[in-house]
């Protein structure tokens, strides 16, 4: 089991290879945080997940509206492309009319 800052969600693998994802938007998150950390392995869960299921037990899941990874793979690109668009835009009439379209 591991944690995606990006995606904001607990990512449990299978045994049999399939992968089932928990958002941290879920309500009953902290109880299944209690019952996982009371009934698995420590060294089965990822140590990057230990620690945000402590706190998730303690009933302060991890934050998933801002982090800087999700921001520089996620907002940043489509901010840019935001910005190229309604640059782009309006210039194409007056670019199609310069060809005699």
């Amino acid at each position: 089991m591991h944690y995606s800052r990006t995606w904001g969600w607990f990512a449990l693998r299978l045994r049999d290879g399939g992968t089932i994802r928990l958002s941290a938007l879920l309500t009953g998150l902290p109880s299944f945080a209690q019952a996982l950390l009371g009934n698995v392995e420590p060294t089965i869960i990822g140590e990057d997940a230990v620690e945000l299921l402590r706190r998730t037990a303690e009933g302060n899941p991890p934050s998933v509206w801002y982090s800087r990874k999700s921001f520089l793979s996620i907002y940043l690109p489509a901010i840019t492309l935001a910005i190229g668009s309604g640059i782009v835009i309006p210039v194409i009439p007056v670019f199609a009319r310069s060809f005699d379209v």
